[in-house]
């Protein structure tokens, strides 16, 4: 199988979106993961953000990444179902880990359903650690030219 990874672009999200859609585990919401949403992160965190294409370009796995000065943060790290056990998510985390030094980042935080028990065992695998003294709050906002709250 012969893949390669570039930069997300804008004009990759209704692929994206799709693939965000059929992977189990992944979470959606109508405004975080609204193309303008997108956009935005990707412009605050350029270059930040890759996914795996085959060569006919499907996108097969994605990764989402920025950070907020102090704390990097990885979300939507995929790959389909069929492609995985390839090294492809590690190979894309490398990319990121880069970004993060490149911009002084010295710390990440990522957030896995709790459901996405495969998931979980993948970050694990990959030196992660749960952090048992903080609990994640959340609290919604209606966006300016929004349409209505989300279910997130």
């Amino acid at each position: 199988m012969n893949y390669s990874i570039r930069e997300v672009l804008d004009t990759d999200y209704d692929s994206l979106l799709e693939l965000w859609k059929t992977t189990h585990g992944i979470g959606i919401d109508e405004y975080s993961d609204s193309l303008e949403s997108i956009q935005r992160f990707l412009t605050r965190n350029p270059g930040m953000s890759f996914l795996a294409v085959l060569e006919d370009g499907k996108i097969i796995a994605s990764v989402l990444s920025g950070h907020d000065g102090r704390r990097g943060f990885i979300y939507h790290l995929l790959v389909q179902e069929k492609y995985r056990r390839f090294g492809i998510a590690a190979a894309m985390l490398e990319k990121v880990y880069k970004k993060f030094e490149e911009n002084f980042i010295p710390k990440a935080n990522i957030f896995v359903m709790k459901v996405n028990q495969s998931g979980i065992g993948f970050w694990t695998h990959e030196g992660w650690k749960s952090r048992n003294n903080l609990e994640i709050m959340q609290r919604e906002f209606k966006p300016m030219g929004s349409k209505g709250n989300c279910e997130c």
